[in-house]
């Protein structure tokens, strides 16, 4: 072998290990999981400040952003709910549901529908 020749020039034997150290399979999955925790945990802090601090007094400088971020963070999730082709473990579901009944609770007292 001349020393001009490169190592992709080499030819690879069947039996030779890649110098990839990255799996073909792994690259399949590039994208990030879906998850709700961050939502649910948001929306959860939203419904006690409801509860103990009161809607429309100083306490919407605390309950109004961290509402924004938990819609914000629910649109983003489910953008890669929608990538992943609706794909998710039964527990991510279930985090889902109730991360969505926390949104709509929050909304209702909001509204006025929903008094704590």
């Amino acid at each position: 072998m001349s020393s001009s020749e490169s190592a992709s020039d080499r030819p690879v034997s069947e039996n030779s290990v890649s110098e990839n150290p990255v799996s073909e399979s792994a690259g399949a999955k590039e994208g990030k999981a879906p998850g709700w925790f961050p939502a649910l945990f948001l929306f959860g802090v939203v419904s006690l400040v409801f509860r103990f601090g009161g809607i429309w007094s100083w306490w919407a400088l605390l309950w109004a952003p961290v509402f924004l971020v938990a819609v914000g963070i629910s649109a983003y999730e489910w953008r890669l709910v929608a990538r992943n082709r609706w794909r998710m473990p039964a527990g991510e579901w279930i985090l889902l549901a109730v991360a969505h009944a926390g949104c709509a609770a929050s909304l209702a007292v909001m509204l006025g529908v929903l008094h704590y």
